[in-house]
C-alpha cells in the first residue's frame, strides 16, 4: 500500500495558502534515508507551475508539525534556517505545538523555531477560520481544513485519512 504525502496550494479571491508544506530540503530525518537532508525543486516548481512566488503566499495553514507536513515552510540559507514564505502567517495548531516543543529535536528545530524566531508563527485553535473560505476542523491530534467556494466545500484531511483503502 502507497500512502502519498501530498500537499496542497488554496488559491483564493485574497489568498494564496499552501496547506502542509511537504518534506523540505536539507532537514534531519533520522529515521527514514529517502526524507534526510534530501535536496529537490519538485515542491517549489509545483509553486512556479501555479503561477505563485514565494513572496505571494499569505498564509502556511499545517493541518500538524510532523516533518512530512512542515519541511517546506523553511529553507536553509547561508547556514541557517529562515521561513521559505517570507511574507506568510505560519498557523499552527496549537495542540500539536506544545508537544512538538516539549519534545525538541529537528522538527522543532529546524521547521518550526525559525517561523517562531522570525515572528511569523501563529498558533490557533481548531475554530480557526480564514475569511469566508477556510475553516477548520478538529481531528484527533491535529485539524482538517475545510475550503468552501459557494455551495461546495473540499476537506483536506492531513493524517486524518491517508488513502481511500481506509474507508
Amino acid at each position: 500500500m502507497l500512502l502519498p504525502i501530498q500537499g496542497f496550494l488554496v488559491k483564493m479571491p485574497r489568498h494564496v495558502i499552501p496547506v502542509d508544506a511537504c518534506i523540505g530540503n536539507d532537514t534531519t530525518c533520522e529515521f527514514y534515508d529517502l526524507w534526510h537532508q534530501r535536496s529537490s525543486g519538485r515542491v517549489m516548481a509545483g509553486f512556479m507551475a501555479a503561477g505563485v512566488r514565494s513572496e505571494d503566499v499569505d498564509f502556511v495553514l499545517r493541518t500538524h508539525l510532523h516533518l512530512d507536513r512542515a519541511g517546506w515552510s523553511i529553507r536553509l540559507e547561508d547556514g541557517r534556517w529562515v521561513p521559505t514564505f517570507p511574507n506568510a502567517r505560519y498557523l499552527m495548531p496549537r495542540v500539536d505545538e506544545d508537544g512538538t516543543r516539549a519534545e525538541g529535536g529537528p522538527i522543532y528545530n529546524e521547521s518550526i523555531l525559525p517561523v517562531i524566531a522570525a515572528w511569523q508563527a501563529e498558533s490557533i485553535g481548531p475554530d480557526h477560520r480564514l475569511g469566508d473560505h477556510v475553516a477548520l476542523i478538529s481531528t484527533p491530534g491535529h485539524v482538517a481544513v475545510q475550503v468552501l467556494d459557494g455551495g461546495r466545500k473540499a476537506t483536506i484531511t492531513g493524517d486524518t485519512l491517508h488513502s481511500t483503502i481506509q474507508c
